[in-house]
Parts: C-alpha cells; structure tokens; sequence
C-alpha cells in the first residue's frame, strides 16, 4: 500500500514482469500483480502474490460445443497445461467466462491466450481480462 518506485510507461508492464520496474537491490524479487491503467498503477509483491484461483476471461468459444467437465488450460506458448475447468458467465457479454484451477496458478497478463485441450484436441479459447 505504499510507493515504492515509478515507472516512466505504465502501459508497458505486464503482470508478472519483473525486469525495469526500478526496484533492484536487496531482499526477495518483486513482480508486477497487477497493472491499472486508469490510474496509471502497477501493483508489486513476491511471486506467491501472483498466484489466483480464478482468471476471468472473454470471448470464450468452444471447437465442438461447451465443455462441462475438466480440462487442461495453458495460458503461455511454453507453458505447461494446468487441470481446470472452464464456467462460462450466465450473463456473459462477449463469451465472459472464469478459468477454475484446480490448484492455484501464476495470474495471467490481459490479453494472453487461453486455450483448453480435451486430451490432444483443442476443445476452445479465450483471451485472459
């Protein structure tokens, strides 16, 4: 809750970033949890503060129809895909949707894809809010 560095553009840091946030010296490495634009913020803490239960998504869609049941969701190009399962938002506007893990996950940046495989098979995506 308090300021601890500045950055010269808020709009280039990513949740998870740790490089060229100014904080380097001693003590544990600090990460970027969580970036707000509108008020031009970022958000810093220790890599366990990077993990969620939860990640909201958008534009949900599904290759063969809605899966009900877990999945495995990778969130990064090398990634590891994780066990989860896929709600989609009864009221969702643009396929709104949260990314249930089954054990808590390093947050995703806004904008990241988010891809559930049944098996081999892409069974659909959507992109992390």
């Amino acid at each position: 809750g308090q300021p601890v560095g500045s950055v010269q553009a808020v709009e280039l840091v990513t949740v998870g970033q740790r490089k060229g946030l100014g904080l380097a010296g001693g003590g544990a490495p600090r990460y970027a949890v969580d970036v707000d634009l509108a008020t031009a913020t970022v958000t810093v803490g220790s890599k366990r503060d990077l993990l969620v239960d939860e990640q909201p998504v958008r534009g949900l869609g599904w290759a063969a129809g809605p899966v009900d049941g877990p999945v495995l969701v990778q969130v990064s190009a090398h990634g590891t895909p994780q066990p989860a399962r896929i709600v989609p938002v009864a009221d969702g506007v643009d396929g709104a949707g949260v990314v249930v893990w089954d054990e808590p996950q390093r947050r995703v940046a806004a904008g990241q894809s988010v891809v559930a495989y049944e098996g081999d098979e892409v069974a659909g995506g959507a992109t992390a809010t």
